[in-house]
């Protein structure tokens, strides 16, 4: 079915441009199939296209005039209209009047409205939210999508929020962005939002659910946090009120950026999962569930924390568990100035299964702050308490007093190892873990100690069926070297046990056995030995040439 498209070409103050020549790209073949110049609007009028269509400008940058706007600088393209069928996106929100909404919650209301399992909003510049956009009774998920092409690269520079490129969503004031007030319909239900910045409110959240049936799933990738404002938002929340529940939903948080006060709030069932991948954010705290600063006891079911950077103020506290399936923080850096120790699971957690940090690298900016104290009752302590490859550091001027590691001896199976925190005094406190921290293996302890495994090197004490052979070098006329000890006082090399023996003092070959079969071969049949004291046996002819029977002397020839 053929589709038109209205686009604009826009400088980098969104200002409209007139005079731009905009091509039209089919991309199953990327093939040009379509040239529009825009108007004095900026606008471009394009039809009968079909297939999926990229518009780019038949001049990326320009260092003089375009149209009769003289211009420097880069040309950017927006679709801010197509027919039903004819884009990816379902909705366009524009403040200026461009799109299809000009509101955020106006094309949410739409997207309920509308048939279908999945909605798609592109928001294709900053927009302020004037009212709590309410979800309730969602039937579908919903993707809210920034126009942003280098927001991974902003979200992770240095310098912050002032470098973010994408458009931010500003919440209305002195409440939350979103509100589920009523039960979802149908399952797998959801809220997308992808390189788009999210200016909330301190002490409210991105999204409030305020029902017993939430949504499945809220994703939050490539986006940033905490722009316009202090940074007291959290991704979901609950309100701490009852009968609301965040039981059933999943928080995916990828590549984002920027500053929270948490993941989320909730007095009441945990969520489902937290998944936070590769994410660079400062936050307050993990989560609460608002019994007081850093309580989080409700951890959710699968709580996986992984790669990323993460600036944190209060510790985290984990106290009485649901059902816990998985708990990994793992590949990531914590910097923390946080009172004791920045991971404590107390006593009354007595449901975590499979414990796991690892490979962190833990920057401390307080004298007290500490890595972690893994408690456990007796009754029913966590299983499997797996701690590896944490790395200590501390910044200028902190003097650690604490212990950098504490596990409580109820702990069932834990496990420690490559724990390096030289700055502390003491680096880890709790039972006796084998391998010890870090790991050390007796040689003896080690399996096949007597495979062959090495042939390159001398077999001793039991030989090999193929004989060893001993090479002393690769260089013409190298030698090979025997020496009995590195000691001054040299011993005796030996051959055959006992038999053969060249002392190094004397210098002497030494043939220890008496009788006919024993002394010098010489050939196959010349032989010499020693037949009694200080009498040597020739058993063959002797030829002395050149010499007088006078020049011997001091000895006897028997003949």
């Amino acid at each position: 079915m053929a589709s038109w498209y209205r686009v604009i070409a826009v400088n980098e103050d969104k200002r409209p441009l007139d005079g731009v020549v905009i091509d039209a790209v089919d991309l199953t073949n990327n093939t040009v199939v379509g040239e529009k110049t825009t108007n004095e609007a900026g606008e471009a009028l394009f039809t009968g296209l079909t297939g999926p269509q990229f518009f780019r400008p038949r001049v990326r940058r320009t260092a003089g005039s375009v149209g009769d706007r003289v211009y420097h600088g880069a040309i950017e393209i927006q679709i801010v209209g197509m027919s039903a069928g004819g884009s990816c996106y379902d909705a366009v929100v524009d403040p200026d009047g461009g799109g299809t909404h000009t509101k955020v919650e106006d094309a949410i209301v739409t997207a309920l409205a509308a048939s279908g399992n999945h909605y798609t909003i592109l928001i294709c510049d900053d927009v302020a939210m004037t009212a709590t956009s309410d979800i309730g009774g969602i039937d579908k998920t919903i993707a809210i999508v920034g126009l942003s092409a280098s927001a991974k690269q902003n979200i992770h520079s240095s310098t912050g929020a002032d470098k973010w490129g994408g458009p931010v969503i500003s919440a209305p004031s002195n409440t939350d962005m979103f509100k589920q007030a009523s039960a979802k319909s149908g399952n797998d239900r959801g809220l997308i939002f992808s390189n788009v910045g999210l200016a909330g409110q301190d002490g409210e959240a991105i999204l409030l659910v305020a029902t017993a049936d939430e949504i499945d799933f809220i994703e939050f990738d490539n986006c940033y946090f905490g722009l316009e404002s202090s940074g007291g938002t959290y991704l979901v929340s609950n309100g701490l009120a009852a009968g609301t529940a965040l039981g059933n939903i999943d928080i995916d948080v990828y590549n984002c950026g920027g500053v929270l006060a948490g993941f989320y709030e909730n007095n009441s069932t945990p969520p489902d999962g937290l998944f936070a991948f590769d994410n660079r954010l400062t936050m307050t705290r993990w989560w609460t569930d608002g019994a007081g600063t850093g309580n989080q006891g409700n951890a959710a079911d699968t709580s996986i924390v992984q790669g990323g950077y993460y600036v944190i103020t209060n510790p985290m506290t984990v106290g009485a568990q649901g059902n816990n399936d998985q708990w990994e923080f793992r590949d990531f850096t914590l910097q923390t100035g946080c009172s004791g120790a920045a991971f404590l699971h107390a006593a009354a957690d007595t449901n975590h299964k499979g414990v796991q940090y690892s490979n962190i690298t833990f920057i401390a900016t307080a004298n007290d702050t500490d890595f972690g104290d893994f408690q456990g009752p007796s009754s029913n302590p966590q299983d499997n308490l797996y701690v590896v490859g944490i790395h200590g550091l501390i910044i200028a001027g902190v003097t650690p007093s604490g212990t950098f590691l504490t596990v409580d001896s109820d702990q069932t199976d834990p496990y420690v190892a490559d724990i390096w925190a030289p700055d502390w005094g003491t680096v880890y406190s709790g039972p006796v873990i084998t391998p010890a921290v870090p790991p050390v293996v007796d040689h003896g302890a080690l399996t096949g100690l007597t495979d062959d495994d090495h042939v390159a090197y001398i077999r001793t004490n039991v030989g090999r069926a193929t004989p060893n052979v001993v090479i002393g070098g690769t260089a013409s006329g190298a030698d090979l070297v025997l020496q009995s000890t590195s000691n001054a006082t040299r011993g005796s090399i030996f051959a055959g046990g006992t038999t053969f023996e060249y002392d190094e003092t004397s210098g002497q070959l030494k043939l220890t056995t008496t009788g006919s079969s024993a002394g010098l071969l010489i050939g196959s049949d010349v032989a010499m030995y020693r037949g009694a004291a200080n009498a040597l046996h020739i058993a063959d002819d002797v030829h002395v040439p050149n010499v007088s029977v006078a020049g011997i002397v001091a000895a006897k020839i028997v003949l």
